[in-house]
């Protein structure tokens, strides 16, 4: 429901106030909230809009400096300075990119096909990592209200490299006993992002900001169609190609006190595999999949 607007009788119209003043000694002073009473009741008449102030001071937190440490990144307290509002921004974790797959020979690195004698090589990208999520908004505060940034379990995705498990290879033979159709190999699934990223009301859940983490890609698959005489291999068809992206991360939002003004963005971090935030990149070749990233959150005031 939108915020009450207090409106003024200008020449025969109304007219909408958007931010009333009141003169204090000799200075002109601006109202966030105005009351009247009705009977015995006090209501709300106006409150002054997040587009009437002026951005003001950044504090930002970056996950990747909170990692094997401390989950707490921060307590942030509002100045008694006329900041009314807090727009933040809370950006999870990522996932690792995925496991590529490959063929391979002894001729060149290449395997014999079922086309004409050629020969060839097949390489399939392994799935990109799952994205951050994205969550911003804008939030009410009142003067020495207190939040608390955190970063749990910071073990941002891990591509493949971090554990050890390299694309697969199918090596297939030009000489010798040849691979039996249907013969398959992947590429192992990045990690997922086990960590979550918070911003919350220091003390209480009154505010609570949960971003989950990104799933991990998905290894890409090669698999024998058919072989044919000669020990040559038909590689296209049902089960090879590259890897699925994996999983955004999850978002879980508490506002008891119904505080959220505006909700900008709820969704997958919009930024590149090779971007700062970006989700880990799928394996190729003999490259592993690359890691996730830790996110962050970042506040800003409006007065």
């Amino acid at each position: 429901m939108a915020a009450p607007r207090l409106s003024v009788r200008d020449d025969g119209s109304w007219k909408t106030v958007n931010q009333p003043h009141v003169k204090d000694g000799d200075v002109w002073k601006s109202i966030h909230n105005v009351w009247i009473r009705d009977a015995n009741t006090w209501k709300l008449a106006h409150k002054t809009a997040v587009g009437q102030y002026s951005a003001g001071t950044t504090t930002r937190w970056e996950g990747a400096d909170f990692q094997g440490i401390s989950p707490y990144a921060g307590v942030y307290t509002v100045p008694d300075d006329g900041t009314r509002y807090l727009r933040v921004i809370v950006v999870g974790q990522s996932g690792g990119g995925g496991g590529g797959a490959q063929t391979t020979g002894d001729h060149d690195n290449q395997h014999k096909t079922c086309s004409y004698e050629a020969y060839a090589a097949y390489s399939y990208r392994g799935g990109t990592g799952g994205a951050a999520r994205h969550y911003e908004f804008t939030y009410e505060v009142e003067s020495g209200d207190r939040f608390q940034a955190a970063f749990w379990n910071v073990v941002p995705g891990y591509g493949l490299g971090n554990l050890g498990q390299p694309s697969a290879t199918l090596y297939l033979p030009t000489y010798g006993t040849a691979v039996a159709a249907g013969t398959q190999v992947c590429g192992t699934t990045g990690g997922a992002a086990i960590g979550e990223n918070w911003f919350k009301s220091y003390s209480n859940y009154n505010l609570s900001i949960v971003a989950g983490g990104g799933a991990g890609g998905i290894g890409a698959c090669v698999k024998v169609q058919s072989n044919c005489s000669g020990t040559g291999y038909d590689i296209p068809g049902t089960g090879t190609g590259e890897g699925a992206q994996g999983a955004t991360g999850s978002i879980a939002v508490t506002d008891s006190l119904s505080r959220i003004v505006t909700t900008h963005t709820n969704g997958a971090h919009a930024a590149y595999s090779w971007e700062a935030y970006g989700p880990g990149i799928g394996g190729v070749f003999t490259t592993d999949g690359s890691d996730g990233r830790a996110g962050y959150i970042q506040i800003t005031e409006y007065k």
